[in-house]
């Protein structure tokens, strides 16, 4: 495996891509803004600046083989969040005209949601109840499966900056302004009021339901233990932190912010009092996003300069999985069967990655 640790005064084009990896790239001329995968994995989809959604088979792609758009569809609007629906086949998108659309992998549009008030900022959905929620200025609705209104939550003191069902679809928590409301679904009460004082800016829900974990404008991370409310703070980025994930384990929380990979520890008695495990050092470069495999304790990460990395969390050892270039790294997904993963950046290049050792 080819470490990814080197030199800040080594040139860029030392990068080398590593062996284990099989890497295909298309030139979108957009800003790559979201990439998703339907939760069956068939299928990714991708909106860019254009205004337009694209997509894409998974199909295993050989050597030379050329990324092929299978559909692409003017949306009308400004896409602003993109996420898997609760179902296996379709992806949801909120955009600025106020409008929740759902895409199907041939590329039929289904509106949804459509709200006079304002933007659709945050989408999410849950796998085990088909439900979705989507926020529009200070208030969270969430819809079932057939789309009938099921819940909503106003009154919020602060636009919500990300949202989060619990793993089994119970409750949802929503991050705002000084913390995060976390409500139960089932009474439509809250269940729980978690404060920390700031702006927090992305939410993530661990897979065993332990923790709820935020980004904050302040550059660190907030963990809270359920259902104590013990809360922990990771600090220390020199950056701010755009994207944070678990991997399936829930053993570890990854984030972006810093030039190194940070993953944090939550085993045990939790985060707290323990060191950043750290992976990567990309040319003085800051990583941008990150994507936890979904079945290994292992981190895929996208830097400002366009490198994609892919490392062993615990180990600390990574490989180049996509050399510098095209623009800092907008967003980035790994196929749900952890073969393969999806990355774009703000210059328009949109990379397939796929694992072949």
């Amino acid at each position: 495996m080819y470490l990814a640790q080197v030199s800040g005064d080594i040139d860029h084009g030392a990068s080398v891509l590593a062996p284990e990896v099989r890497l295909a790239t298309a030139e979108l001329g957009a800003f790559v803004i979201a990439v998703s995968h339907n939760r069956a994995g068939g299928h990714r989809f991708v909106v860019g600046g254009d205004g337009a959604i694209r997509i894409y088979p998974a199909a295993v792609l050989e050597d030379g083989d050329p990324v092929r758009c299978a559909a692409q569809l003017a949306i009308g609007a400004h896409p602003l969040s993109l996420a898997a629906d609760g179902g296996p086949h379709h992806v949801i998108l909120g955009c600025d005209d106020g409008t929740l659309r759902r895409y199907a992998p041939e590329g039929r549009e289904e509106i949804l949601a459509r709200s006079t008030g304002g933007w659709v900022e945050n989408v999410a959905s849950s796998p085990g109840t088909g439900h979705r929620a989507y926020s529009v200025g200070r208030t969270v609705h969430v819809i079932d499966s057939d789309g009938a209104a099921l819940a909503y939550f106003a009154g919020l003191p602060s636009t919500p900056s990300g949202i989060a069902f619990s793993p089994d679809g119970a409750m949802i928590a929503v991050a705002r302004y000084n913390g995060v409301n976390i409500w139960d679904l089932g009474s439509g009460q809250l269940a729980h009021d978690l404060t920390w004082r700031g702006s927090h800016t992305a939410i993530s829900w661990s897979p065993d339901g332990r923790f709820v974990v935020t980004a904050t404008q302040d550059r660190d991370l907030h963990c809270w233990e359920l259902p104590g409310e013990r809360d922990f703070k990771m600090s220390g980025y020199p950056s701010k932190i755009r994207s944070i994930g678990w991997t399936a384990s829930s053993a570890y929380i990854c984030a972006s912010g810093a030039e190194t990979v940070t993953s944090w520890h939550c085993g045990d008695g939790g985060p707290g009092g323990k060191p950043a495990l750290e992976l990567g050092f990309v040319f003085n470069g800051t990583v941008m996003r990150v994507a936890p495999h979904p079945a290994e304790d292992r981190v895929a990460a996208g830097y400002d300069d366009g490198t994609v990395l892919i490392g062993d969390i615990a180990g600390g050892d990574a490989l180049i999985a996509k050399p510098p270039g095209g623009g800092p790294v907008s967003a980035i997904e790994w196929a749900p069967d952890g073969r393969s993963l999806a990355a774009g950046t703000q210059g328009g290049t949109l990379a397939i990655i796929q694992l072949v050792a």
